[in-house]
């Protein structure tokens, strides 16, 4: 089972995404996404992120976007 603090819904705002890969401590630097039954739709890494702002993605986007 993968920790919680690696989980993150793909409703959720990049803001929120770029929050919760700043607070990981160890270990890789990457979120699962999961949809609303907890299925995993994703991966969402701290370069995916970058490359999304990069290319107009807004922090208030959902990281689905």
């Amino acid at each position: 089972m993968v920790e919680q603090k690696y989980i993150i819904y793909e409703n959720q705002a990049l803001l929120e995404a770029l929050r919760q890969i700043n607070d990981l401590r160890e270990g890789p630097l990457v979120l699962f996404a999961v949809d609303k039954e907890g299925r995993m739709v994703g991966t969402l890494t701290d370069g995916d992120s970058r490359r999304a702002l990069v290319g107009g993605v807004s922090v208030n986007d959902q990281i689905s976007k």
